[in-house]
Parts: structure tokens; sequence; C-alpha cells
């Protein structure tokens, strides 16, 4: 089993403008009024596609799941949310949440598409509302502009996540104490964190690029946009003597352009032996070996390691970067216009 863990990781550049952050907007004086709110596209702590409508989080900092609940219209034209179908039967409690990537946001205007951990700036009618003794704030979300086209000002995308990858010697039972005890300290230090193993394990299965198979068609979490760099990269490789090693460094670039593409700040593997994390596109990683304990189990240092690596501790060590495949020839590839990007 394969599992991936997002955490947040720190802010760069100016924070949204205080007047504009929900926590300065959703008061009783604003319920009912038309109002803009700044802040980070983020994901409600549960959601099961989007049909009608779709209910997301603008929060106040990246990577933060708390904020004003924003209400968007769905379809693909400006102002809305792409529509995302329920994976698997909700009422038989069959169906999992819907993955970050997954979520497409058409801003009022320009062609660039938003995503979770993206800086926006919305404005529609807000009230609070207090049901159960809880006071919620929302918004249905009229327009929707780009930082660029913010009146404050760009609001910087936050380097928003880290991706933690178990080894699949693990036993669900196993990775599940891991999971509670690297979610607990993770917060503890101050950073967010989901799970998205069901999304990206079959990136690393047999008969993947990995194993040189380059029949392998992007899997269905491929994002639209690196899908250009995908079949570029798989013509590039047809077209080189050994096409199986091209493959295998195909998909080491691949990986580090969606880890680039998320804005992932650190990826961190662990083994039952201890971890190792990189930042994507950096020449080093770090590695910290499991020390021998009579008091903690295994699984317990081992969670305890995921927030050490996230944090960038450990021993810095080479890592292995592959070899940069030839270049396509210029222009569109395959009918596309995304150039392969091959790894740093």
């Amino acid at each position: 089993m394969r599992l991936l863990l997002l955490l947040s990781a720190c802010e760069r550049g100016p924070r949204p403008p205080p007047a504009e952050l929900p926590d300065a907007v959703c008061t009783e004086a604003n319920s009912g009024q038309t109002v803009a709110v700044s802040g980070f596209l983020a994901m409600p702590e549960l959601l099961f596609g989007c049909a009608d409508d779709c209910a997301l989080t603008i929060a106040s900092s990246g990577g933060s799941h708390e904020g004003m609940v924003a209400t968007f219209s769905v379809g693909r034209g400006p102002d809305q949310v792409e529509a995302v179908a329920t994976d698997g039967d909700l009422l038989a409690t069959g169906a999992r949440p819907t993955a970050a990537s997954a979520i497409h946001v058409h801003p009022d205007r320009g062609s660039q598409l938003l995503g979770i951990g993206d800086p926006v700036r919305v404005s529609g009618q807000l009230w609070m509302s207090h049901d159960l003794g809880r006071t919620t704030c929302i918004m249905t979300v009229d327009t929707i502009e780009t930082s660029t086209a913010a009146a404050h000002g760009p609001i910087p995308r936050a380097n928003s996540m880290v991706v933690v990858d178990l080894d699949p010697s693990f036993a669900r039972s196993n990775a599940i104490i891991i999971h509670r005890i690297a979610r607990t300290d993770l917060l503890a230090a101050g950073l967010a964190s989901r799970f998205v193993e069901r999304e990206t394990g079959n990136f690393f299965s047999e008969g993947s690029l990995r194993r040189g198979d380059l029949d392998t068609p992007p899997p269905a979490w491929w994002p639209d946009p690196l899908s250009g760099a995908w079949t570029s990269g798989v013509a590039e490789c047809r077209r080189q003597p050994d096409a199986r090693s091209c493959a295998h460094d195909l998909h080491t670039a691949l990986w580090d352009q969606w880890l680039e593409a998320q804005h992932a700040a650190r990826y961190v593997y662990i083994t039952g032996a201890g971890g190792e994390a990189f930042v994507p596109g950096e020449p080093t990683k770090r590695v910290i070996d499991l020390p021998a304990s009579t008091t903690e189990t295994r699984e317990a240092q081992l969670g305890k390691l995921v927030e050490q690596l996230a944090r960038g501790e450990g021993r810095e060590v080479e890592r292995r970067l592959r070899s940069k495949p030839a270049e396509p020839a210029p222009g569109p590839a395959s009918g596309t216009d995304h150039p392969l990007y091959i790894g740093p």
C-alpha cells in the first residue's frame, strides 16, 4: 500500500490585505451584504464531488483548511468550478473524498485555471449561519478574481504541501498508526495535512512508465495541463535507442513536475528502516535512519520521523537525478503545446 500525505509549508511574500481576510469580513454587520474576500482556495474537511454547486474554503493562509465557506456555481464558464463526479457510492458509505487536484476554478476573466492553494479574491453575498450552536461564515460567490486581478495587488501562491509516501510493505493496520501519530505531530507543528493515496498510488505500480511501459496512458488523476508533457515525453522516448531506460527517466521527471505543479514543498519517503526527503528540483536530500529504541514501537518512531523530515532535519546526501532525455523538436507535440520538462 502506498500512502501519500500532504501538509502545508510556509507562505512566501505578503499576506492578503488584512481588511479582506475572512476573519475581518465575517461579521454580523456584513451578514446579508455583498462583500469581497481575499485568501487562498482550500479544501473543506470533506468533499464528495461537485454537482449543482461546489462548497470550498477561502482560508486566510496557504495550507490552512480553516476559513469561510464559499459556494460556487458549477460549470466551465467564468466564475465557475468545473463539475466533479462522486467517486463511489455515497449512500452505501463507499464514496471516497474528492482529491484537491480535481478542483478547477475558472476566474471571471483570462484563461488561467485556479486550483487548491491558489490566491483568490472573491465577491458575493455573505451571511452568518447559526446552526446547532455553531457560527459559520458562508458566501454565495458571484465573481472570482485571480491574484493579479485583485484590487489590492497580487497574493502569492503558497508552497502548500509536503508529500509523504509510505513504503508498500507496511500493513494497513501499521500504516494507520503512523498516520495518526504523524498527523498529530504535524498539527502541533502548525502543519495542516491530508491524505491522497488513492489518487496517486498507481503512478508507481507495475505496468507504469517506471517499469519501462511507454504504452501506459496518464492516470485519471493526472492534471490536464501536464498531459502534453506526458505525450511529448513518450514520443521522444520512442525515438531513443534505449526506450525502456528513457521511460524510467521520464517517470522521474514527470513525478518532479507534478510535485512542482502542486507547489510541493518537500517529498518524504518512509520505509521500515527510516526515511528520506527532498525538495523537488534540488540535487540533495535529507536522510534519517530509524534509531534503536526499547521504549517506543516502530510505528511511533516512524510517525515522529515524518514530522522531522518534513521540517528538513536529517543528514544531507546527494540525490541521484536522472539524465535528461533529448528535447523534442520545437513546436506542438502530438497536438499539444506543453513542452516536456525533465527534472532539475
